[in-house]
């Protein structure tokens, strides 16, 4: 308690640093959806996002070829990352969650 007020600590929140789609085909593909998995799921404990949703905002250079995703972001202090292989039809799930 400070001067009289209760201080209740915030939980984190999802912060995505990158995330990118196809890097494994195009190595111009950095950070290429880092805007799109962001607008989705900055500042939430949880969040599920759909690859397909990824893929639309990507520009796609090589559409017949498999596409892997991968993404970090950060929860507080402690920083998550993920790889998914052929994500396109995949959904993921962020959490900040324990």
């Amino acid at each position: 308690m400070l001067g009289g007020v209760l201080c209740a600590q915030q939980e984190p929140t999802i912060q995505v640093s990158t995330a990118s789609y196809g890097l494994n085909v195009d190595k111009h593909a950095a950070g290429n959806v880092t805007k799109c998995l962001s607008s989705s799921c900055n500042g939430k404990r949880s969040c599920t996002f759909a690859v397909k949703d990824a893929a639309k905002a990507a520009k796609d250079n090589t559409p017949y070829k498999y596409k892997d995703f991968d993404f970090v972001y950060r929860c507080g202090d402690q920083v998550k990352e993920g790889h998914i292989t052929n994500s396109h039809s995949k959904i993921i799930l962020l959490s900040c969650a324990d």
